[in-house]
């Protein structure tokens, strides 16, 4: 049987990227987001695209349950876009959306036998340490959610639905690269602070999530995975003061 993922928030970063790598690998792949492309601009012309606000519950109870027919991976990338700290914001894109959609897919396989399937929530490492020029909302929806990952783990696991997390660091994307490549001071901070000495790439954590889409995977339940080059590994003190070359 053909593999169907269903990538919200698929027409940017990560999520753009993961949609390329199982179109080029064959894999029916649909895509929500707000942006109105198609599939040729995401990458590859096989790619479906649903435009779609997942916060308008209206447009989300139309256009997702044609999508969900017999899926075998949902991934979500969406995040909540907008300047300051907007609690609402963030709890409507991040925790009732995720759940809206959730339910959705859920109850579209829950009459089918039972198969191998997987749900990937994506994170932050915000949701472990705090990450202070993000906002409060920000820290407790993606902490919510690595809890919200292990309870669909232990009640959609006897329905063959594996559900895990991936939580990155800073992420060097496709739409942020001269930003990042272009601000010398950051990254040679960077270099300094992160155990393997540079940012992740959009590519790598799309593979975290293919790997736990896969087979590969078909033991692995309730993790959240946190793929940040190790910078949550270490405490501060050692790294700053490597960073400003101060001696003891």
């Amino acid at each position: 049987m053909k593999k169907h993922t269903l990538i919200i928030g698929g027409t940017r970063g990560s999520g753009k990227e993961l949609a390329r790598m199982l179109a080029e690998r064959g894999e029916a792949v649909s895509v929500v987001g707000r942006r109105n492309v198609n599939g040729a601009e995401l990458g590859h012309p096989g790619i479906r695209v649903c435009p779609l606000d997942i916060t308008d519950v209206k447009q989300t109870l139309e256009r997702i349950p044609p999508l969900c027919d017999d899926w075998s991976s949902l991934v979500f990338f969406q995040k909540y876009r907008a300047d300051g700290d907007n609690w609402t914001g963030e709890w409507q894109v991040s925790m009732d959306a995720t759940k809206r959609i959730v339910d959705i897919c859920v109850d579209a396989v829950r009459p089918l036998p039972p198969r191998p399937r997987a749900i990937v929530l994506i994170g932050s490492v915000a949701g472990k340490a705090v990450i202070a020029d993000q906002p409060i909302g920000y820290h407790a929806v993606k902490a919510a959610l690595e809890h919200m990952a292990r309870f669909w783990a232990v009640q959609l696991g006897p329905l063959g639905i594996r559900v895990n997390m991936v939580s990155p660091h800073a992420v060097l994307k496709e739409e942020s690269a001269d930003f990042y490549l272009g601000y010398t001071k950051l990254m040679d901070l960077y270099k300094k602070i992160i155990p393997l000495g540079r940012m992740g790439t959009s590519r790598e954590i799309a593979s975290v999530v293919d790997f736990l889409c896969s087979d590969g995977a078909a033991y692995v339940t309730g993790q959240n995975l946190l793929v940040d080059g190790g910078i949550t590994l270490s405490m501060q003190e050692g790294p700053v003061r490597a960073a400003l070359h101060m001696e003891r």
